[in-house]
């Protein structure tokens, strides 16, 4: 399920919108795959597992490269953008449940969370209207949620550069 989740003027979240996430070689990235360490489970369980939509200015995108960067100089080397559709992360069911009791609804929710520009939570860092989540639908343990974690990660493994990224993306705010 989509959710809204903000004040700001943003669009939900619509079903053939791309969302993407922001991983660097080395740390979540090697050999041109995407880990499982680069979902962390208490982000899919808590926090939510941030994404950003297609219209992420450029601006924000080298912000985060850069202050990603200088958190962990060294590990977070070359980036790169897993590129996704909504539906895709939606439509993984758990299939256990679907086998005996019909489908149960999408193990994942998808909320738009747009961030403000505040220098108290990350310096140097604009506004990013794009920014959204993604959360387990239920409540798991450890062991649920790096199964979830599993299902989830084969979307990520379509990988890009950030220039290429750049090119493909859609700039424009769908409407509303």
């Amino acid at each position: 399920m989509t959710e809204g989740g903000s004040t700001h003027n943003v669009p939900p979240i619509a079903l053939a919108e791309l969302v993407n996430r922001l991983s660097f070689d080395s740390e979540s990235v090697q050999d041109g795959k995407v880990l499982p360490s680069a979902i962390a489970t208490s982000d899919l369980k808590e926090r939510g597992f941030s994404l950003d939509r297609d219209f992420v200015t450029e601006a924000t995108i080298s912000a985060r490269i850069e202050y990603q960067k200088t958190k962990k100089p060294g590990v977070r080397e070359v980036p790169y953008v897993s590129r996704m559709v909504v539906s895709d992360i939606l439509e993984i069911q758990d299939q256990k449940d679907a086998e005996f009791i019909g489908p149960v609804g999408p193990l994942f929710t998808i909320t738009a969370d747009p961030v403000p520009a505040d220098d108290t939570v990350e310096p140097n860092q604009p506004e990013n209207l794009a920014h959204c989540y993604v959360l387990s639908s239920r409540k798991l343990g450890d062991g649920g949620l790096r199964q979830l974690r599993n299902r989830l990660l084969p979307l990520l493994q379509n990988l890009v550069t950030v220039d290429q990224f750049l090119d493909q993306r859609n700039p424009t705010m769908p409407s509303a």
